[in-house]
């Protein structure tokens, strides 16, 4: 046991609504504030959800509000350059330099649609070539723009330094590494000489979201591709990334209860002989054609066309950002074979709601025949729940040009290597969904062998020990070390 003072801390900067429900999740909270506590340290969780202040409170941790923005004007127009143009600029560099897939999509669609728009560009879609000026693809610059952006002029921050004064962190482990909150987070542990533990949010973020920083002690990754990538576009040594898994994917390993499977069934009208087909929906305007999509899988079904029982139910879970969920989807509610689920969304949930519907979301899928939906992170939950899963690569009944309609999407180096496990189905058409949902009728078994592959290279489940147990294993090993 380390002998440390109960005043030290360990500092958790959560800096995204996702980020914020896996590090409250059960039981990766409930690890995380044992191992500190038995170091003799307080876990003080930093995080701008202010709903989740209660529960950390009551559950033997501190709360502190995460720090958004500079102090005083100049800091204030300071962090805005550092958000929206350096941060910008040096993303671009970096995906520039490497050549990713995503920066060639995002290349295109910024040369034919930056200047007149289009319904279905999100605003990240567009990536001006001045971000890129000078010399684009110039490592030095690459790296002269980084340390810039990692400065502590673009970083200071009077509350943050309030905040290693008054709670004193022996450690500090940033979720979401490659935001830039994170980086004003760094710079304070750095001239404190703290550790700091930067855990890389999601496994698409190394091939598209910038350079990560490289003054952190441990970088925590989900599996192993992400860690090769970790090691050949950052340049980081690879004795400090350790292979974790991912968290969020730790309820697929506790089955469900009966209780939770008679509350499923009873929350969507689910009969005890009726299957279920879970559709997860994507954010507008990614999920481009999903309503026409549901429907033509809802008469099918109830027509006697796809090798299932007429009367299998559709369950459409929204994506957590989905503001317009019941705007695109609403109109099927009338179908007898659909049901809606607009799932928790974090910014507006308590860390229950959150809990409820993780669970939900597993029980669901361990009950579903299949998932149907667009490019994302359900094809690994769905493959943790070890169920097919068919990718939608057309736009429905929709008409988009291509370089913004749902296949170009799958143009992306995280998801070309997701389907090269062989573990999922792309459809390109109604016909081929038809296709392929027959397919899978008559053979659930098909692919399974990629499922498992998905399973062990993407969500990180390499063993009987659950992602939450290896992080807070790390975690006590790191605090031993101090």
């Amino acid at each position: 046991m380390t002998l440390a003072s109960e005043s030290q801390s360990v500092l958790f900067a959560i800096n995204s609504p996702f980020s914020t429900r896996d590090y409250v999740s059960k039981p990766l909270f409930e690890n995380l504030v044992s191992v500190v506590r038995k170091h003799g340290m307080t876990p003080v969780f930093s995080s701008y959800e202010v709903e989740i202040k209660e529960f950390i409170e009551s559950n033997g941790a501190e709360f502190e509000p995460l720090v958004l923005r500079g102090d005083g004007f100049i800091r204030k127009q300071l962090w805005k350059v550092r958000n929206s143009v350096l941060y910008r600029a040096v993303t671009y560099r970096h995906n520039e330099v490497n050549q990713f897939d995503q920066q060639r999509r995002f290349k295109e669609i910024t040369r034919k649609w930056g200047k007149s728009g289009h319904p279905a560009i999100r605003p990240h879609d567009v990536w001006p070539r001045y971000l890129g000026f000078p010399f684009p693809r110039s490592k030095f610059m690459l790296h002269l723009q980084s340390r810039i952006l990692w400065s502590g002029l673009f970083n200071h921050s009077n509350e943050i330094e309030r905040i290693f004064k008054e709670r004193k962190p022996a450690l500090v482990v940033t979720a979401m590494l490659q935001r830039p909150i994170s980086f004003s987070y760094i710079h304070y542990a750095q001239k404190a000489k703290v550790p700091v533990v930067g855990v890389v949010g999601s496994w698409d973020h190394l091939t598209k979201d910038g350079l990560v920083p490289p003054s952190v002690a441990d970088y925590w990754v989900w599996n192993e591709t992400m860690r090769e990538e970790a090691l050949e576009y950052h340049e980081i040594d690879p004795a400090r990334v350790q292979v974790l898994g991912g968290s969020q994917f730790d309820k697929y390993r506790v089955p469900p209860t009966d209780t939770e499977l008679a509350e499923l069934r009873e929350k969507f009208a689910i009969g005890a002989e009726q299957s279920v087909i879970t559709f997860a929906a994507n954010t507008n305007p990614r999920g481009i054609g999903e309503p026409s999509v549901v429907q033509y899988l809802a008469e099918m079904l109830a027509e006697g066309e796809l090798e299932l029982d007429k009367n299998t139910v559709i369950v459409v879970r929204s994506h957590p950002f989905d503001v317009f969920f019941e705007q695109r989807f609403g109109e099927l509610r009338s179908l007898p074979n659909v049901r809606l689920w607009e799932a928790t969304q974090v910014k507006q949930s308590s860390v229950e709601e959150m809990r409820m519907d993780s669970r939900l979301t597993s029980t669901l899928l361990n009950q579903s025949k299949m998932l149907v939906g667009g490019q994302g992170t359900p094809a690994i939950d769905a493959a943790c729940a070890d169920i097919p899963v068919i990718n939608i690569a057309f736009n429905g009944t929709e008409s988009v040009p291509d370089e913004l309609g749902v296949r170009f999407r799958y143009e992306v180096d995280h998801y070309k290597k997701l389907m090269s496990m062989d573990g999922t189905t792309i459809v390109e058409s109604f016909d081929e969904l038809a296709e392929a949902v027959k397919a899978y009728s008559a053979n659930p078994e098909l692919k399974s062998e990629g499922r498992r592959r998905i399973r062990e290279e993407f969500a990180g489940i390499m063993s009987d020990k659950l992602a939450s147990d290896r992080i807070a294993e790390r975690l006590d090993q790191l605090l031993s070390e101090l």
